[in-house]
């Protein structure tokens, strides 16, 4: 996803497109045309995308897959001030279902890398990009069919947040504090629960999710 996400903010229809939007408030029809024929291509190839859009102050220049009425960065509590502080840099969010839903394949949980894009030759933010993941991919990823009805099997970020879990009902909670507050080596194993409950996890290196198993001991 992060090649994906730096090929399309890199992308010559992708600059001109926000940057004419960006002088005149209108879009530039052939690097819309180009740069939406270069998406379709990209979703086509890859099933576990959901939707790629491209956008300005929650106004979409271009997207692909699903379709939203807008962008809905504002609503996301500290969301837009995150992408801003890592001016370019990539900001994951966790499992939610995006709301201004318009048309495409069902509106499912997805998991969205979020990211400023940036004036290849200046220091100036033109607009951003989010790519979109179905949350069960990614589900899929890290978990198998043959587990067992008492095992959960998910993942979480920095902030404690689900990012996506094989229990739905998990996704838009956090992470027991237990857990994460012994969660902090590259992998392990531990009980709780007077060891009624055995946990293990291992730590993505890439954005420190933490992948937990949790079962009966």
């Amino acid at each position: 996803i992060e090649m994906i996400s730096r090929d399309i903010l890199g992308n010559d229809y992708t600059q001109t497109l926000l940057k004419y939007y960006g002088q005149t408030g209108e879009y530039e029809e052939n690097a819309r045309v180009q740069l939406d024929f270069y998406l379709r291509n990209l979703m086509s190839s890859r099933e576990y995308l959901s939707s790629v859009s491209v956008y300005k102050d929650e106004n979409i220049l271009l997207q692909c897959g699903n379709y939203f009425e807008k962008e809905s960065t504002a609503e996301v509590s500290g969301l837009k001030e995150k992408i801003n502080l890592e001016n370019g840099g990539a900001v994951w969010e966790p499992a939610r279902i995006l709301p201004y839903y318009v048309a495409g394949n069902e509106n499912e949980y997805v998991v969205s890398l979020q990211r400023n894009i940036n004036n290849m030759y200046k220091p100036e933010t033109m607009g951003t990009e989010r790519i979109s993941i179905k949350e069960e991919y990614l589900c899929s990823l890290y978990t198998t069919n043959e587990i067992s009805e008492n095992t959960r099997m998910y993942i979480f970020d920095l902030e404690r947040n689900i990012v996506s879990a094989n229990d739905k009902r998990m996704l838009g909670t956090q992470a027991e504090e237990l857990v994460t507050e012994k969660t902090t080596k590259e992998e392990g194993v531990f009980r709780t629960d007077h060891g009624e409950r055995v946990i293990l996890y291992y730590t993505i290196p890439l954005n420190g999710w933490v992948v937990v198993k949790e079962m009966p001991a």
